[in-house]
This record gives structure tokens, C-alpha cells and sequence, in this order.
């Protein structure tokens, strides 16, 4: 992280000399995505130059839950087709997923579509409603990236069946 005069653009420099005043109105900002401590060591000289032995302040970042994303792709196809969604460029990121297990929910817009899910060796799990408009599943973000990703086959598929006439 970098600590800020309180302008919050200048940056402090290690052994700059600082008024009380303007010690404390520092700003801290952690790197991106930090949690954890930060420790900040000063010391302080008096006007006959006297200075104090070192100390430090010790500055807790609390985690934040950072939603996850999900990169799309646009598709054509004609009206009463299916189409794979998989291998489609389709991913799931989440910066402070870890291992975690997360879910994921394909929907159609027209309920009368069809999603059919074949997790094959991918590791992830149907909750609910497969063959159906909306599906939802779980797994780690790298068991479903790789579901999304993949060619079909034993790794998985996903295809999106076209059963409503939404024409004229």
C-alpha cells in the first residue's frame, strides 16, 4: 500500500519530516485487492532534535466481497436449432473465490427454451433444473471455467435448444 499526505495524491516519502497536524491527516490505500495489516513505523524529533525511539501503527484491512464477473459471448442461430454454449469464450472470474465453491445460473430469457447440462468430468454439480430455462450449478471457478471452456464430449457440454416460435 502507499500511505498519502491528506490530499490523497502525494505520496509520503520514507524520512519525510511531517507537522503533527499533517501526520494525522495521512491517508492509507492498500494495494489492490489486500486484506490483512499494513505496519507504518515514525518516529518523532523534537525542536532541540531529540528523537524518539521507533514506533509503529499497525493499520487492519478488512476483506471485502468482490462479486463475481462473467465475460460473455454473442451468438447466432437460427430459430428451432440447438446450439453448444460451451467453448464459446463464456468465463467466470472472482478475485476472492480461492477454492470456494460458487454458483452459476444460465438462463434463457423466453422460458420456453431449453438448457441441457452434461457436467461430464468437470467436477461440477447441478443444483437445479436441468432441460429447462434456467439451470443452476456449482463448483469451483475452475471447474466451471472448465465446463465453460470446454469442446464437449466427456469434459461437459451445455447446449441451448430453440423450442418457442418467437417470430412472426
Amino acid at each position: 500500500g502507499v500511505l498519502f499526505r491528506a490530499d490523497g495524491t502525494t505520496p509520503v516519502a520514507v524520512g519525510a519530516t511531517l507537522t503533527a497536524a499533517e501526520a494525522a491527516a495521512l491517508v492509507f490505500v492498500p494495494a489492490a485487492n489486500f486484506n490483512g495489516t499494513a505496519n507504518v513505523g515514525y518516529t518523532a524529533t523534537d525542536a532541540l532534535g531529540n528523537t524518539s525511539a521507533a514506533a509503529s501503527e499497525v493499520i487492519t484491512v478488512a476483506a471485502v466481497n468482490t462479486a463475481p464477473v462473467v465475460s460473455t459471448s454473442a451468438f447466432a442461430m437460427n430459430e428451432f436449432a440447438t446450439v453448444a454454449l460451451n467453448g464459446r469464450g463464456y468465463s467466470v472470474s472472482d478475485v476472492d473465490s480461492g477454492s470456494n465453491t460458487l454458483q452459476l445460473t444460465i438462463a434463457s430469457a423466453d422460458t420456453d427454451n431449453i438448457i441441457d447440462v452434461d457436467v461430464g468430468t468437470s467436477g461440477v454439480a447441478i443444483v437445479s433444473a436441468d432441460n429447462s430455462s434456467s439451470v443452476v450449478l456449482t463448483g469451483t471457478l475452475d471447474q466451471l471455467n472448465a465446463l465453460l471452456a470446454s469442446a464437449g464430449g466427456a469434459a461437459g457440454s451445455i447446449a441451448y435448444t430453440d423450442v418457442a416460435q418467437t417470430g412472426g
